[in-house]
């Protein structure tokens, strides 16, 4: 059984009386454990084929199963709950609350769970740190850290639930060369642990670190290889 699975996916945007379709039809299978790249020039349908994968939009038509269940149609408060429990996100920006340490942005996502006591989060958000490397940068505000470490941040605060999926949105954008090989070198060690990453991306090169590239072009899998 594959983790995901899709069956001729589609997706239509509405915009007064003209129609969008960044997907046309995707039939693809990941399975757990893999490190896939989707990639595709601005416009492809990549970033909306992650969004339908990350539980964060619906198709049209076509089918959605995530480790078997079929998720295109279930109730809004269930996707959220597959949402947060499956899923970690990691975008190019970073998304980061400015005014708020490195610990406590990576503790973010465990207050909507109420399973956690305020010293049970810092314990964990402390451990997420530390498997990125900023154990002796908890306390440090964004500003005070650079593009690397901030996304670094962003990953750690991806992983605190302990994700089954991690969804990487142009992770390597806003960054130098350095910082690049020191991010895609962390997605390759949670790979190793378990996690199925999939990076979504226009750049080759960031796609190249990846096992498997699924180039996306108007809307369809041009390419899917090894």
């Amino acid at each position: 059984m594959s983790q995901i699975r899709l069956e001729n996916l589609a997706k239509t945007y509405h915009l007064g009386e003209v129609d969008i379709h960044p997907l046309r039809g995707v039939s693809l299978s990941i399975e757990a454990g893999e490190y896939a790249a989707i990639k595709g020039v601005s416009g492809s349908g990549k970033t909306t084929l992650m969004n339908v994968i990350g539980c964060m939009d619906r198709p049209t038509s076509g089918s959605y199963f995530l480790e078997g269940e079929e998720i295109s149609n279930i109730p809004a408060d269930r996707l959220a709950e597959l949402r947060n429990r499956k899923f970690g996100f990691v975008f190019q920006n970073f998304n980061l609350l400015n005014r708020t340490s490195a610990l406590d942005n990576v503790e973010l996502p465990l207050l909507y769970w109420n399973r956690y006591s305020a010293s049970e989060r810092h314990e964990r958000a402390k451990e997420a740190l530390a498997r990125v490397g900023l154990q002796d940068r908890m306390r440090h505000h964004p500003a005070q850290l650079s593009g690397g470490q901030q996304q670094r941040v962003a990953i750690a605060r991806a992983i605190i639930n302990s994700p089954a999926i991690l969804l990487a949105d142009e992770p390597t954008g806003n960054l130098d060369s350095r910082s690049v090989d020191d991010i895609m070198r962390i997605f390759s060690d949670l790979n190793r642990q378990g996690i199925t990453v999939i990076l979504v991306t226009h750049d080759p090169a960031t796609a190249g670190h990846a096992r498997r590239v699924i180039r996306i072009h108007d809307g369809l899998i041009a390419e899917d290889a090894a």
